[in-house]
C-alpha cells in the first residue's frame, strides 16, 4: 500500500491531483455571467466521507478469517479435482444436437425433406414437441442429479 493512498498523505499530495482555477474565463465567449466565477475552484475531497466502520464488525470478520486458517494449519492430503459431471451432460447433449444439425444439413436430399416436414406440421405436433423437448430436458436434469448424488456419496467426508 502506497502511501498516497493512505488517509495520513499530505495535503500537497491531495491538491496537485485537483484542476487549476480557470484565469480566462472572461475572456471566452461563452462566459456571461462576469468574473466571479474565473476563480472557480472544485471543493477538495473530504477525507471523512466514508462512514467509519463499527469495531465489532471488524473483530467479528477478523476472528471469523482466523478460524480457516487456523483449521487449514494441519496438513492435509491433497484430493483430486471433482469431475464435473453436469458440464460433460450437457455437453454431450449439446454435442449431440449440433452433431444432428450439421447431418441434416450436408445433404441437399436430407435438408429438402427437413423442410417438408417442418411445413407440413400441425399444431398438435408442435405442442407434442415442446413437451418432448421439456421432457428430455428434466431427464436431463434428473441424470444430472443422480450423478451429483453419486459424487457425493463417493467423496471422502471432510
Amino acid at each position: 500500500m502506497s502511501t498516497e493512498n493512505t488517509p495520513d498523505a499530505s495535503a500537497d499530495d491531495t491538491t496537485a491531483a485537483m484542476p487549476e482555477p480557470i484565469e480566462h474565463a472572461s475572456a471566452s465567449a461563452s462566459s456571461t455571467r462576469g468574473d466571479d466565477q474565473a476563480e472557480y475552484t472544485p471543493p477538495l475531497p473530504s477525507l471523512e466521507a466514508a462512514p467509519p466502520v463499527p469495531v465489532a464488525a471488524t473483530a467479528a470478520v477478523s476472528s471469523a478469517a482466523a478460524e480457516p486458517a487456523a483449521a487449514s494449519a494441519a496438513p492435509a492430503e491433497p484430493t483430486a479435482p471433482r469431475t464435473r459431471g453436469a458440464a460433460i451432460v450437457w455437453g454431450l447433449l449439446f454435442a449431440a444436437i449440433a452433431a444432428f444439425g450439421i447431418w441434416t444439413l450436408t445433404d441437399d436430399d436430407r435438408r429438402e425433406s427437413t423442410a417438408g416436414w417442418i411445413t407440413t406440421l400441425t399444431p398438435n405436433t408442435v405442442y407434442s414437441l415442446v413437451l418432448l423437448t421439456i421432457g428430455v430436458l428434466i431427464l436431463v436434469s434428473g441424470a444430472i442429479g443422480l450423478i451429483r448424488h453419486a459424487q457425493r456419496r463417493a467423496a471422502p467426508q471432510r
